[in-house]
């Protein structure tokens, strides 16, 4: 794993909630759709904008808008391993 962090945004297309480890997260950014990995989701940082009272819940993050930070993946099947991640 490398050091180096990213940040994207896009609109979330799919994710998988019903799995606390290995679990996965794809995230459309115009025409391109990226997977993501996270080990635990219990460890994933998950925040809102300043307007946010509350934080969606997992099964409703499809369709939301959202920035993602997230160290690249090399030689995986998906394409970075997340580390937090943003709704607006």
């Amino acid at each position: 794993m490398t050091n180096r962090q990213y940040e994207l945004t896009g609109k979330v297309t799919t994710v998988d909630c019903g799995k606390a480890s290995n679990g996965q997260l794809a995230l459309r950014i115009n025409s391109v759709l990226m997977k993501f990995y996270y080990a635990e989701l219990s460890r994933l940082q998950v925040s809102g904008t300043a307007n946010s009272v509350k934080l969606p819940a997992c099964n409703s993050w499809k369709g939301m808008w959202a920035k993602v930070i997230f160290h690249p993946a090399q030689d995986k099947d998906y394409d970075g391993e997340l580390i937090a991640i943003q709704f607006f």
